[in-house]
């Protein structure tokens, strides 16, 4: 029998051994190998993917104003040293779905070295890669875990400076500064030699930015520069160095430090946008001609060719303040016919309806380019702005045709009491633009100049708007709104009232006489006849004069009607002149207006607080004043009247005017901080003033409650007394609530029925929901919000990156909840409104500074809605379904 040496069975088993070794390793190395293989080619296509989301599939543009992520460099820096991963600098945290396939498979297979070649040398490797993967798809908790794995584990590996600085950026981007801080304090103290030195001093600075705290960005980047001056990334410090400044207010240093960023050699992009920026802090340092120099050498340089769009916007801003109007029109057009569909073209089409607004007074020529730059892109910023300019000037135009509905009323109610039947003449001239002006002819006897422009603070404002402190309570009020004052003396002032001051042109008013043409009008009569529903039988009557009796006197009523309404018209015509169109003469000229003409109107003493601080606003103090004498001495029981003594410090006797009383008992609250003094004016009020008395009790309790937050029983009292009091008062309900004796009613959310054959076409729709929305710009903005309810988007869309918005029509009661609403704005998707009405019921609004008159009323509220980044950090549908 052969036998085999006892060398030849050893060499044979020591063979063997190498060989089940040597298999093990290429086992669990190729394991890693294809796990960094699938890694790179994620983090490959999702920095193509970024590139081309910036430049729009090109690498000619501009880049971002502020970092994206707080390790975006430019150019990249690469880091990446021989034989490890390349740690490049993505600048998006999203990752299409085959990028975060391949990256949960290179964490999978990685994964796998960690739990069964735990001694192996490729664990810091397998880790580090595990990190940066979960990094790039944005699940920084899950990589900061991670990376801080590695440099605890392996404190001596070659990706340690690379966890460090990875695990700060993490820290950033969740939140937590000071532990980004301390991250980057380990490579400052202990990698002295790491490339990611200089990074940590740019990232500082760029966190500063995002911040806001624009003066320690500024600091940062300037120690930056210092320290690495001729860094691949100095170019982008410098550039954010101007950011910051212009940020500040500061336009000329940012105009000289944007100049700067060419001396840092910066890419071709960065280079167009420091010039492009530095151009239009010119602009806006009045060095006009400066910034056009710019602009235009940058328009004839061929590399920019596919950012002319930009520079030409630019060059048209430049034209316009330089006053060279029609040169800027020429600019705008060009942009929008080269670059149709495009933002910049929505953002010509948006200057442009500005500039025939407020410097050529075109209403038909901005209407049509406000239109335009809704539809030319509609992810454009400049579409939203739009559509409220569109508002406005909608809004514009029902108030003048209203307005001259009211005119002719009241013309045929004059020539009425002087002897003569206007309503027996038919002609169509009835409502035309010339004849409205007859009864106003104060208006052109006070034309002489136009609008200075001046900038009106709402804030200054108040008392003369529906929100304000004291405006006057419905219940007072007469119910015609004739008089607000009968039997009121004028009360003396010092000296002679002087003349109230004369009114200056406005020609945008003269140009929007054409808008109240109304063509192929019917008589008046016939107008009448369709408001009230049409005539009364003649059969019901008993005869031909009676008929006659009967349709006069329905006339009459429904002229008053229309004259009352347009009193109201004209109030918020003049406050739609002076608060969104930056009109001030022409609001003035509404205000004087309504008071020379319908001086006993509840509208009157709040248009002289507002003539007054029109007046203030553009630094007229006498003018001012002396409409606040005017108010003081027509109207001393007004609340503007309490408004206008504070501001004269002139003495007032409140002690009869219980308005007056009940806005300075607000005053004493919101603005004096003096609750107690306005609990002891309350009590005044309830005791003296019946008509106010339930509304005083309740704002005493309120105040008790919400205001000073008393812990004894005193609120719970004074509620109980506004219930045994006034149990018939809109007031006691609220009362019960607030004191448990009546719960807040549930709200159904109404079903949506399905479109029938026989409903209305889309189109329709889509009309109808323009209206509805056109119709709430006319409506006051909802309260603060005190409790906000949650808005969850649907699950079921999350396929669909949809964005936008909820409008609603509310009403709320005193407690601040939800008693009435619908959908005027709707979203398209019945889901999503669906999730917005549910989120409103849950709303709570916060009605102490709000006037209770204003209860009765509706505001306009808005729930936004935008699909969410859904990750392992945030996942709010996991959240909820967790829920007990």
């Amino acid at each position: 029998m052969f036998r085999m040496p006892r060398k030849g069975i050893l060499r044979i088993l020591l063979s063997a051994v190498l060989l089940a070794l040597f298999g093990a390793g290429c086992v669990y190395f190729n394991t890693f190998f294809m796990a960094r293989q699938k890694f790179e080619q994620a983090e490959k296509s999702q920095e193509q993917n970024e590139v081309n989301r910036k430049t729009g599939g090109n690498n000619q543009s501009g880049r971002n104003q502020t970092p994206g992520r707080l390790d975006e460099r430019n150019p990249a820096r690469g880091g990446g040293r021989q034989g490890r991963i390349k740690s490049s600098d993505i600048t998006i945290s999203k990752v299409n779905a085959q990028e975060r396939l391949l990256y949960e498979d290179a964490i999978k297979k990685a994964s796998k070295v960690l739990k069964f070649h735990p001694e192996s040398k490729w664990v810091d490797d397998a880790l580090w890669l595990i990190g940066k993967s979960y990094y790039n798809m944005g699940d920084y908790l899950l990589a900061d875990r991670k990376f801080k794995e590695l440099v605890i584990n392996h404190p001596s590996s070659k990706y340690a400076d690379d966890a460090y600085f990875y695990s700060g950026i993490c820290q950033l981007e969740l939140g937590n500064i000071e532990l980004g801080n301390l991250a980057f304090s380990e490579i400052e103290n202990n990698y002295t030699k790491s490339p990611y030195i200089d990074d940590v001093y740019f990232v500082r600075g760029a966190v500063a930015m995002k911040n806001e705290n624009y003066t320690s960005a500024i600091d940062h980047f300037t120690l930056y520069l210092r320290k690495f001056p001729k860094n691949d990334s100095s170019a982008a410090a410098m550039y954010y160095t101007a950011i910051c400044q212009e940020r500040l207010g500061d336009h000329l240093k940012a105009y000289k430090t944007f100049d700067r960023v060419k001396k840092y050699k910066p890419s071709m992009e960065l280079y167009f946008d420091a010039s492009l920026a530095s151009a239009s802090s010119a602009l806006k340092t009045d060095s006009i001609d400066t910034g056009m120099r710019i602009l235009i050498d940058l328009a004839g340089n061929e590399r920019y060719f596919s950012s002319l769009a930009k520079i030409r916007l630019k060059i048209a801003e430049g034209y316009f303040l330089k006053g060279e109007i029609e040169q800027s029109i020429d600019e705008y057009n060009t942009v929008t016919s080269e670059n149709p569909k495009s933002e910049e073209a929505a953002e010509a089409y948006y200057r442009l309806g500005l500039i025939y607004q407020n410097n050529l007074f075109d209403i038909e020529a901005a209407k049509n380019a406000f239109s335009k730059a809704q539809s030319e892109n509609m992810k454009s910023d400049y579409r939203n702005l739009a559509l409220a300019k569109s508002a406005q000037i909608a809004k514009l135009e029902s108030y003048l045709i209203q307005l001259q509905r009211a005119d002719s009323a009241r013309v045929a109610e004059q020539s009425k009491l002087s002897g003569v039947d206007v309503l027996a003449d038919t002609s169509d001239t009835l409502f035309t633009p010339d004849r409205i002006e007859q009864p106003s002819t104060a208006r052109d006897t006070l034309l002489s100049e136009t609008d200075s422009s001046v900038n009106i603070n709402p804030e200054d404002m108040r008392g003369s708007r529906g929100e304000s402190l004291g405006e006057i309570d419905p219940l007072l009020a007469s119910e015609s709104g004739e008089e607000i004052m009968p039997g009121v003396s004028p009360m003396p002032l010092p000296g002679d009232l002087p003349e109230l001051p004369a009114v200056p042109s406005d020609s945008l008013s003269d140009s929007l006489k054409t808008i109240t043409d109304i063509s192929n009008s019917k008589s008046d009569s016939s107008r009448i006849d369709s408001l009230s529903g049409g005539l009364i039988p003649a059969e019901n009557l008993i005869n031909k004069d009676s008929l006659e009796a009967v349709r006069i006197a329905r006339d009459d009523s429904i002229r008053q009607e229309i004259i009352k309404s347009g009193i109201e018209t004209r109030f918020l015509l003049a406050e739609l002149y002076g608060y969104e169109l930056n009109r001030p003469d022409s609001a003035l000229r509404e205000y004087i207006l309504l008071i020379d003409e319908h001086p006993k109107s509840i509208y009157s003493p709040r248009a002289l607080l507002a003539s007054a601080n029109i007046e203030f606003s553009r630094d007229d103090t006498g003018s001012g004043n002396r409409y606040l004498r005017r108010l003081i001495n027509d109207y001393p029981k007004s609340p503007q009247a309490a408004q206008a003594s504070e501001i004269l410090d002139y003495p007032l006797d409140l002690s009869e005017n219980a308005m007056g009383l009940y806005a300075r008992a607000e005053s004493l609250i919101y603005l004096a901080d003096y609750p107690e003094s306005a609990i002891v004016i309350f009590d005044f009020i309830a005791d003296n003033f019946p008509d106010l008395a339930p509304k005083a009790a309740y704002a005493k309790a309120w105040t008790l409650d919400r205001i000073i937050g008393v812990t004894d029983s005193s609120a719970f009292l004074a509620y109980a007394n506004v219930n045994k009091k006034y149990p018939y008062s809109p007031f006691s309900k609220a009362a019960k609530i607030r004191i448990g004796l009546e719960s807040r009613p549930e709200k159904k959310i109404p079903q949506r029925r399905d479109r029938g054959e026989n409903e209305k076409r889309p189109e329709e729709d889509q009309f109808r929901a323009d209206s509805l929305k056109s119709l709430a710009m006319d409506m006051p903005e909802a309260p603060s919000i005190l409790r906000l309810g949650e808005f969850l988007y649907p699950e079921e869309l999350l396929y669909r990156d949809l964005k936008g918005e909820v409008l609603f029509k509310i009403k709320i009661d005193i407690s601040g909840r939800i008693t009435d609403y619908e959908i005027l704005g709707p979203s398209g998707e019945r889901a999503i409104d669906s999730s917005a009405t549910a989120a409103l019921l849950e709303t709570e609004f916060d009605t102490s500074r709000l006037d209770f008159a204003m209860l009765d009323s509706y505001f306009r509220y808005s729930i936004p809605f935008e699909r969410p980044e859904v990750n392992i950090h945030n996942n709010p549908y996991l959240d909820r379904r967790e829920r007990p």
